[in-house]
């Protein structure tokens, strides 16, 4: 009985909040790296032809930014003893635009039009951020989040090739909610007991964006806007 006691008051030891929790507020940018989307389809030849191919050929790669806010937290262990709870907001602002090539009945051979339109999205995240231990000022840390994107696909039009007949399909404008996640890896440096700089590789994965009906009623194509990214990130600490 005394040997499991003394176990509890240890383990206690360890989880125990050390500190009331602080607030933060942060501040920072994303920055795309080059991928390899998907190419897309959509079926306008009837239930029994094969779909078309949106083979994307330019996907403009967008910088975002990033804010965030929530509660520092410290514990009484060596390992993860400083984590944080709060909310970040991640956007793309402007749209983006992606453009390629449609292979009707995706064959090669009826390489006929070109496409593009735009996306956007705004991403509402609740993270975690643990540090894994810390080494003079420096902190490498992990981080996860959880919740919703709205994601936009707009600015649908079609450019036929030369000797094509031209034809009428506009892909209507479609917003969406999405669920959305990320996950990070990084190493913070700590300037002072309020300032701290975040670098990190993010994989955040904020679902589609889906355009709507065309005039015959056909739903368009959908791209995934799944990302990976360099992060950089100022948190600063309120001393509240």
């Amino acid at each position: 009985m005394k040997k499991a006691y003394l176990i509890s008051l240890m383990l206690l030891g360890m989880t125990q909040v050390m500190a009331s929790p602080s607030w933060y507020g942060s501040y920072g940018f994303g920055f795309n790296l080059a991928g390899n989307p998907k190419a897309m389809s959509a079926n306008l030849n009837g239930n029994s032809a094969p779909a078309n191919s949106y083979l994307i050929n330019n996907h403009q790669q967008p910088t975002f930014i990033l804010f965030g806010a929530g509660k520092n937290f410290t514990l009484a262990s060596k390992w993860f003893s400083h984590f944080s709870l709060g909310l970040d907001f991640n956007s793309t602002g402007s749209s983006t635009q992606t453009s390629g090539d449609i292979l009707q009945y995706g064959l090669p051979s009826f390489n006929t039009y070109t496409y593009q339109f735009n996306t956007k999205r705004n991403t509402l995240l609740f993270n975690y951020q643990g540090d894994i231990c810390s080494i003079n000022h420096w902190t490498p840390f992990v981080s996860v989040g959880v919740g919703l994107s709205q994601n936009t696909a707009s600015g649908y039009s079609e450019t036929e090739r030369a000797d094509i007949t031209p034809r009428v399909n506009t892909f209507s404008n479609k917003t969406i909610s999405m669920l959305a996640y990320q996950l990070g890896l990084g190493v913070g440096y700590q300037f002072d007991t309020n300032l701290r700089v975040d670098t990190a590789f993010n994989y955040g994965n904020p679902g589609k964006a889906k355009l709507g009906n065309n005039q015959r009623g056909i739903a368009g194509p959908q791209q995934s806007l799944a990302y990976s990214a360099l992060m950089l990130n100022v948190r600063y600490q309120f001393n509240l």
